[in-house]
């Protein structure tokens, strides 16, 4: 209660002037820069883990959540960033003009010397008016695009109720997406919430892993083919 409450957070508090004196006291020891560094890394990771892991939605709720919020821009865009923490993805809310609406890191080991983690750009598209379809300006490729670029991501996501491409890959939109591939060799795919709702509610039954969910971005770019 005192955590939720902005006038007595005492809790919060207590946590942070903790983390400032156990800072202070490894700087006082005898252990070396590199160490204490170390050790607060690690802490750092540890908690920001926990915090992820802490009172997290099943899968069934935030499947729904995605469902309903299709003609709400701001809870679309929570609602997607936390199917991808559902997921498995180390997923964060960013929105704003200049950022897209979420980042999602897949955290895969190397294996042989290769990388094999990757990032995912989160964007979402919302209508106001139900049955709508999100246009091809309202999509805004070369903004995806830019967004992905700039923050290091492999791939983006753009998910909405659904999607102006009845001509498939003829469709202007899925053009600029297959030419931006092309100049790239990064990805954009197009995804319906209902799919995404869908995937969410079968991944735990299906066991699905991050370098399975790798090939949603790397063989879908239109609505259809995610589906």
């Amino acid at each position: 209660d005192d955590f939720v409450d902005s006038g007595r957070n005492l809790a919060l508090e207590l946590i942070a002037a903790s983390e400032v004196l156990l800072e202070a006291n490894l700087r006082r020891s005898t252990l070396s820069t590199n160490q204490v560094e170390a050790l607060l890394s690690e802490r750092d990771e540890l908690l920001r883990v926990l915090a992820l892991a802490t009172g997290r939605d099943n899968a069934a709720a935030i499947a729904a959540e995605l469902l309903e919020s299709v003609n709400d821009w701001e809870r679309l865009e929570i609602a997607v960033v936390a199917a991808f923490n559902s997921l498995g993805f180390f997923a964060v809310r960013r929105s704003g003009s200049d950022n897209p609406d979420g980042l999602a890191d897949a955290p895969l080991a190397a294996r042989d010397d290769t990388p094999r983690g990757y990032r995912v750009s989160l964007e979402a598209k919302s209508k106001v008016v139900s049955g709508k379809k999100v246009s091809k300006s309202a999509v805004g490729v070369a903004t995806i695009a830019r967004h992905r670029d700039e923050n290091d991501c492999d791939h983006a996501i753009v998910v909405g109720p659904d999607f102006a491409t009845t001509k498939g890959d003829g469709a202007a939109v899925m053009r600029e997406i297959h030419a931006d591939a092309d100049n790239t060799g990064k990805t954009i795919t197009l995804m319906r919430a209902r799919d995404l709702a869908r995937l969410v509610r079968v991944a735990p039954t299906k066991r699905l892993s991050l370098s399975q969910a790798r090939k949603l971005f790397e063989t879908s770019r239109s609505p259809d083919e995610a589906a």
